[in-house]
């Protein structure tokens, strides 16, 4: 069985000096082709045969087993050196006959399978690609990006050819294309049953967006969802991002990463069925506000909050703190992010930030914070920093945060998330430790073993580094578990003794 790989691509064009949408897909297409020659180089003696070789084209007898790329431009891919095309050239290369791509089908399989391992260029390939084997299309991923009406065109042709992947998309993201909201929901309506994820990013939502036939139609088509994660969002009020939650009956988990809104004067109707159970926010405080004057926040049951410099309006005039009293009788696990990260402006690229620890932020965040919740049981601390930083004042964060909880804990989870750049000389566990004060160490384990945390059960330290590819070799010198747990023995003894702490070390590959 051969596959038919249809690549949609524009030549390069630059507007003001920017890079157009256009120029991101061709340096996808060539990159594919790259990726293609240099698998068949590497495995020409694996994958040579009597019936397909890389030096000749396909004889007719074989001709199901060819790649055909229905591009224009092929020849002009082909090329491994970038050029500028005139106008001549591009009348000259759009009369050429279209040229197969000569890879042996297994090459093309191989290919796949690499794409299938990295999540962006799957996504893009998804439907940039019009791929009819049966055994590539298992192998993409189940999450469709779409940024403009041809993709979704082109989606609704590949579910009409294909009706067995409609249960393989679990995921749609529109990109910088909320306008594509409407046509979307009206090809794909009670047809997409298997969505569980739903994306927005980079988009602005304005009024009259969601009206009563477009509400309706969202609805249908969006009935499973049950995971929104708005990026880079704004809302031109807050009545119409209720809509867009009311339009999502089994939403469980709402992550939010700077989503604004307006906020209009006004009356929002509360939800008839509140099915809200998670929340992840980073710098949205409009998200925060409008759950506390609403109802779809008073069963939330696991919170995260990503801090950073911008929240601190939001810890001073206590907006975080009465969202936690407005689910005071559902909240049951709380995770809570302290970074504050500065950019150097010398030092800036794509692995490097750059981060200097406000002192008097870590200091003053926390007392803000009470945790005396009724059923809540576990506590998630997540203490980020890159390079040396005085760790005095997140040892008395930790403490602080810990003597306001509820005495009902049955684990905490403290992680120290540090990262090994080459500008950075990674500090070792000694000095994570030797820095803070070692009386803030006796202050917490004497804490933790008094009687109101009688249900702790786990206390867990875990030292978690995130590695840039650069410095992957680096990972031979990540400190092992059993160093960590005598040193952290030594300095919580009566944690220890008890049997409850539980010391983790790990690492993984900063993306």
């Amino acid at each position: 069985m051969g596959f038919k790989l249809d690549i949609q691509w524009k030549t390069k064009s630059r507007k003001d000096g920017h890079v157009n949408e256009e120029t991101q897909h061709g340096g996808f297409v060539k990159s594919i082709l790259r990726l293609g020659r240099r698998i068949l180089q590497n495995s020409m003696s694996k994958f040579a045969s009597p019936r397909v070789r890389a030096d000749q084209s396909l004889t007719p007898e074989h001709k199901d087993l060819e790649p055909v790329c229905d591009n224009p431009h092929a020849p002009e891919l082909l090329d491994e050196t970038p050029g500028k095309i005139d106008d001549t050239q591009q009348r000259h290369v759009s009369t050429l006959p279209k040229q197969p791509l000569q890879f042996p089908f297994e090459i093309w399989e191989q290919m796949v399978n690499h794409l299938a391992r990295e999540e962006q260029p799957s996504q893009a390939c998804i439907l940039q690609c019009n791929v009819r084997n049966l055994r590539t299309l298992w192998q993409l991923p189940g999450h469709v990006v779409l940024r403009d009406v041809a993709q979704v065109l082109r989606m609704a042709q590949l579910l009409k050819e294909h009706p067995h992947v409609v249960h393989d998309i679990t995921a749609v993201s529109f990109r910088d294309a909320v306008n594509l909201l409407e046509p979307f929901a009206h090809c794909m309506v009670h047809r997409l049953t298997g969505i569980e994820v739903l994306k927005f990013s980079h988009s602005r939502w304005k009024e009259n967006l969601l009206r009563t036939e477009q509400f309706t139609h969202l609805q249908a088509t969006f009935r499973s969802v049950t995971r929104l994660e708005l990026h880079s969002v704004h809302f031109s009020s807050m009545a119409l991002f209720g809509q867009l939650i009311s339009a999502l009956p089994c939403l469980t988990s709402l992550v939010c990463y700077r989503v604004q809104m307006r906020r209009t004067p006004g009356y929002l109707t509360p939800p008839q069925h509140v099915t809200l159970t998670h929340l992840e926010v980073y710098a949205s405080s409009d998200v925060l506000e409008f759950l506390i004057v609403s109802s779809f926040g008073t069963i939330l049951k696991h919170i995260v909050f990503k801090l950073l410099r911008v929240h601190e309006a939001d810890l001073s005039t206590g907006r975080i703190q009465r969202l936690l009293n407005t689910t005071r009788g559902f909240l049951s696990e709380i995770e809570i992010w302290f970074h504050d990260r500065l950019l150097d402006g010398v030092l800036h690229n794509k692995y490097l930030l750059i981060a200097r620890i406000d002192v008097n932020f870590v200091q003053t965040t926390d007392p803000y914070l009470n945790l005396h919740l009724d059923n809540l049981n576990i506590v998630n601390l997540s203490l980020i920093f890159e390079g040396h930083i005085p760790w005095t004042p997140y040892w008395r964060c930790v403490l602080s945060v810990l003597s306001r909880c509820t005495p009902k804990l049955c684990e905490i989870r403290i992680v120290f998330r540090t990262t090994s750049h080459p500008a950075f000389s990674n500090p070792t566990f000694e000095e994570l430790l030797a820095d803070a004060d070692s009386e803030l160490h006796a202050r917490i384990d004497d804490l933790l073993c008094t009687p109101p945390f009688a249900s702790l059960k786990r206390v867990i330290l875990e030292l978690r580094v995130l590695v840039c590819p650069e410095v992957s070799h680096r990972l031979g010198n990540i400190p092992q578990e059993a160093d960590w747990c005598a040193a952290l023995s030594a300095h919580l003894p009566l944690l220890h003794g008890k049997g409850i702490l539980m010391p983790l070390v790990s690492a993984e590959e900063e993306r």
